[in-house]
């Protein structure tokens, strides 16, 4: 059963982003996400939203690589600062890799840390 990390990310107001994140077991071995079904959930004072694969997220199975992205839109809504929180969530497989067992994981979580745009249509 693997812990889960605590990592944050700087976005910019108002751009594009996407943050490539490779899943690896206690081994450093990568974990085929076949069969998972994989979350990521955003959360402000006043505002969710939740990515999952095909809206918002792409996932390469046998590569163990999930893809979470926002478009200019999403991050608009976001608040300055360090105020959004973020939690990656796998659903494991009835027979999932042996350093899972089956169920829910949160693989990671963490802060998006958001900095103003210096373009005023971004604000």
């Amino acid at each position: 059963m693997m812990s889960a990390a605590k990592t944050d990310y700087v976005i910019t107001r108002g751009d594009d982003w996407r943050q490539e994140i490779v899943l690896l077991d206690g081994n450093d071995a990568m974990i085929d996400l076949t069969g998972f079904a994989v979350a990521f959930a955003i959360d402000w004072p006043g505002g969710y939203l939740e990515l999952t694969e095909g809206e918002g997220i792409t996932v390469h199975a046998p590569l163990g690589t999930i893809v979470p992205a926002l478009t200019p839109a999403q991050t608009r809504v976001l608040p300055l600062g360090r105020l959004t929180r973020y939690q990656l969530r796998l659903a494991a497989p009835l027979d999932p890799p042996d350093s899972l067992q089956p169920g829910l994981h949160t693989y990671l979580r963490g802060f998006l840390v958001v900095k103003p745009s210096l373009f005023e249509a971004d604000q």
